[in-house]
C-alpha cells in the first residue's frame, strides 16, 4: 500500500515540473543570447558584401590586364625580336647572296605582320598608325635590297632605326599604362582589406559587448544551480541556489528549490540508509519479517576482488561468476530446507539470503565448498595466461574469495527494516560507528546482532594450468628441479631486462646496451631474449650518411626473426628490416643519380662552350660590311 505522505510529495514534484514546462518561452532566452550574435552576423554579411564588390572590381581589372595589356606588350616584344631577325637575315643576304636568307626574311616578315594584327586587336593604341607607316617604308627598302636592285645602305639603316624607335615608343607608353592599372588595383585591394577588417571587427566588438555579458550571467546562474543540484544528490538539501531576480533561469532555480525541499521531506519517509538495503523487493521482505515477528538470519554474501576479475578476465567472466554465485546460493538454500527463504542481489558484488537461524553454519560451509569447486570452471587458466606478464607467463590465476556475514534477528527484536539495514551497514564498516550507536539503542530495542563468520567462513579458488601427463618418482623430482631452475633463470633474466628498460627511460643508453648484451649472450628465454634483441638492435643502429643502419643492428634483427619467429618483437622487426633494405637501395640509387648528374654537368659545360663559339661567329658575321 502506498504511503499517503509519499504520494502527496510525489504529486507536489509533478506539479512543480508542469509549472516549469509552462514558463517563459525558450525563444526569450534565445533572443537574449542571439542579439549579439545577430549583430555580428549582420556586420559579417556587410563585410562579405563589401569584399565581394571589391573582388569583382579587382577581377575585372585582372581580366583586362590578362586579355589586353599583357598580349599587347608581348606582341611589341615579338615585333622588336622579329625586326632584329629581319635585319640580320637582310645583312647576311647582302654579304653571302644566298636565297635561303630571303626565305628566312619572309618568315620573319609574316611573323611581324601577325604580331601587328594582335596589337591592333588589343584596342586603340597611340602612335600605332605611325608604326605601320614606318614599317611600310622599311619593307620597301628591304624589297629593293632583296630584289637585287642597287639600294642605298644608309636609307635602309635609317628606316630600320626609325621603326625601332616607333616600337620602343609604343612599348614604353603601354608599359606605363600597365603600371598605372596595377597600382590602381593594388590600392583597391588594400582598401578592400582595410574596410573589410574594420566592418568585421565592429561586429565582433559589438558581439563581445553583448553576448559574453548575457552568456556569463547564464553560466554563473547555471553553475550555482549545478552546485545546488550536486549537493541535493549527495544528500545535502540545505543549499538552495541563490539566483538573481531577473536572471534567465530563475524559474528553473525556483522549481529545483521546491523539488529539493520535497526530496528532503521524502528522505525521512524512505528506507533510511540505502547502501546495503538493496532494492524494493528486499525492503518489502524485511518489512514483512518485522511485522510477522518471526526470527530469521540475514546472510550478506560479498564477493571480494571482483574488480581484479574484471580487469584480468573481462566483464563477461565477472557476470558469469555473479550468475554462478547466485545459482549456488539458491541451491544451497534449497538443500538446507530454506525453500521459502529469500535471495536478493543488492549490489554489484553482494547478495542477501534469509535462512533459519539454526542452519546458518551448515549453509555457509556448503556455499564455500561449492564456491571452491565451481569457480575454476568459470575462471579457466587460459584466460589468465592471456593477460600474464611476458616475464612470468606461468603464474597462477588471481584469487577471488567470498565473505559471509550474518545477523540473527530474534522474534520481535527488530523494530523496522531501516534499523536492520543500519545495523548491517554499521558492522560492515560502510557507515561510521557514531551513526550505529545513535540509530540503534541496545537498551530501547533488545536486538542482538551476532557476527558468525567473517574471515573464517571465507572461500577461495585458485587455478593453475598444467599440460601433459603427471610424472612419478624420480622423474617428478627431476622435472620439478628443471622447472625451478627455469623459473629462477627466467626471473633473473627478466630482472636484467627491467633494469635495461629503466636505463633506457633514464637515457642511459650505454648502461642499457651493456645489460641487453648480457641477456642476448646467455641462454635464450622466450619473452625476454626476443625483447632484448629488439631493443639492443635499435640501440645499435647508429644511422649515418654513408649507411642507414649498422651491421650489428641488422644481424640482431635477423637473429630475432630466425630464433623467435612467433614473437611479437619479430613481427615488429620485419618491417624495420624492410625499411633498412629500402634505405640501402635508395642510397645506391642516390649514388647512381649523383654520377649521372656529374656526367650531365660535363656535357652541359661542353655544350655551353660550343654555343659561345657559335655566338661569336654570328657576331663576326653581323659586323661584316
Amino acid at each position: 500500500m502506498v504511503d499517503p505522505a509519499e504520494k502527496e510529495a510525489v504529486h507536489t514534484l509533478l506539479n512543480a515540473y508542469q509549472r516549469s514546462s509552462k514558463r517563459k518561452s525558450p525563444f526569450f532566452l534565445i533572443a537574449r543570447i542571439g542579439s549579439g550574435y545577430a549583430a555580428m552576423a549582420a556586420f559579417t554579411i556587410l563585410a562579405l558584401f563589401f569584399s565581394a564588390l571589391n573582388l569583382t572590381a579587382i577581377n575585372k581589372t585582372a581580366r583586362e590586364i590578362t586579355y589586353r595589356d599583357l598580349p599587347a606588350i608581348s606582341a611589341l616584344i615579338k615585333l622588336r625580336a622579329s625586326l632584329q631577325a629581319q635585319e640580320r637575315y637582310a645583312g647576311k643576304y647582302a654579304i653571302l647572296k644566298d636565297s635561303a636568307f630571303v626565305d628566312l626574311f619572309r618568315t620573319r616578315e609574316r611573323e611581324f605582320v601577325a604580331n601587328l594584327r594582335i596589337l591592333e586587336q588589343t584596342g586603340p593604341i597611340q602612335d600605332l598608325a605611325e608604326l605601320k607607316r614606318n614599317y611600310l617604308t622599311y619593307q620597301q627598302a628591304a624589297q629593293r635590297l632583296l630584289g637585287g636592285n642597287p639600294a642605298d645602305p644608309a636609307s635602309h639603316r635609317a628606316s630600320a632605326a626609325q621603326l625601332f624607335e616607333s616600337i620602343n615608343s609604343v612599348y614604353v607608353k603601354r608599359q606605363a599604362k600597365l603600371h598605372a592599372v596595377i597600382e590602381h588595383a593594388e590600392l583597391q585591394r588594400k582598401s578592400a582589406i582595410k574596410w573589410t577588417i574594420i566592418i568585421a571587427c565592429a561586429g565582433f566588438l559589438l558581439t563581445a559587448w553583448i553576448a559574453p555579458w548575457v552568456t556569463n550571467r547564464i553560466f554563473r546562474a547555471t553553475r550555482k544551480l549545478q552546485l545546488a543540484t550536486h549537493r541535493a544528490l549527495s544528500g545535502d538539501f540545505s543549499f538552495p541556489p541563490q539566483i538573481q531576480a531577473n536572471d534567465e533561469i530563475l524559474d528553473l532555480a525556483d522549481d529545483v528549490t521546491t523539488m529539493t525541499k520535497k526530496l528532503a521531506e521524502l528522505e525521512n519517509l524512505n528506507f533510511g540508509p540505502k547502501q546495503h538495503a538493496g532494492d524494493l523487493t528486499t525492503e518489502i521482505f524485511i518489512e514483512e519479517q518485522v511485522q510477522r515477528g518471526t526470527g530469521c538470519a540475514l546472510c550478506d554474501i560479498r564477493m571480494n576482488a571482483l574488480d581484479v576479475v574484471v580487469a584480468q578476465h573481462g566483464f563477461r567472466k565477472a557476470a558469469d561468476l555473479l550468475h554462478l554465485t547466485g545459482n549456488l546460493l539458491r541451491r544451497a538454500a534449497i538443500e538446507h530446507g530454506c525453500a521459502d527463504g529469500f535471495l536478493g542481489h543488492v549490489g554489484g558484488d553482494s547478495f542477501i539470503v534469509a535462512v533459519p537461524p539454526d542452519r546458518v553454519e551448515s549453509f555457509s560451509k556448503r556455499v564455500i565448498d561449492r564456491f571452491e569447486t565451481e569457480v575454476p570452471a568459470v575462471l579457466n587458466p587460459g584466460a589468465a595466461e592471456e593477460d600474464a606478464d611476458p616475464l612470468s607467463p606461468h603464474r597462477p590465476a588471481s584469487v577471488t574469495t567470498i565473505t559471509i556475514s550474518t545477523i540473527l534477528c530474534g522474534s520481535g527484536q527488530a523494530p523496522a527494516a531501516a534499523e536492520v539495514a543500519r545495523a548491517m551497514d554499521s558492522f560492515k564498516g560502510k557507515r561510521s560507528g557514531n551513526f550505529f550507536r545513535s540509530g540503534w539503542d541496545m537498551v530501547s530495542f533488545p536486538f542482538v546482532a551476532v557476527v558468525l563468520a567473517v574471515s573464517l567462513l571465507s572461500g577461495c579458488a585458485t587455478m593453475q594450468h598444467q599440460e601433459g601427463r603427471q610424472p612419478t618418482g624420480p622423474q617428478m623430482k627431476e622435472s620439478t628441479q628443471h622447472a625451478t631452475e627455469a623459473w629462477s633463470w627466467r626471473k633473473m633474466m627478466g630482472r636484467q631486462l627491467d633494469q635495461a628498460v629503466r636505463a633506457i627511460q633514464r637515457k642511459d643508453t650505454q648502461g642499457a646496451a651493456r645489460r641487453l648484451k648480457t641477456i642476448v649472450n646467455q641462454r635464450d628465454v622466450p619473452g625476454v631474449t626476443d625483447e632484448a634483441l629488439f631493443r639492443l638492435a635499435l640501440l645499435s643502429m647508429n644511422p649515418s650518411m654513408e649507411r642507414p643502419a649498422s651491421e650489428r643492428g641488422i644481424q640482431l634483427l635477423k637473429r630475432l626473426k630466425r630464433d623467435f619467429p612467433r614473437s611479437s618483437w619479430a613481427v615488429q622487426a620485419e618491417p624495420l628490416l624492410e625499411l633498412v633494405d629500402v634505405a640501402e637501395n635508395l642510397k645506391a640509387q642516390s649514388r647512381s643519380l649523383s654520377n649521372a648528374k656529374e656526367a650531365v654537368d660535363a656535357e652541359n659545360r661542353d655544350l655551353a662552350t660550343k654555343l659561345k663559339q657559335l655566338k661569336r661567329l654570328d657576331m663576326e658575321l653581323e659586323r661584316t660590311p
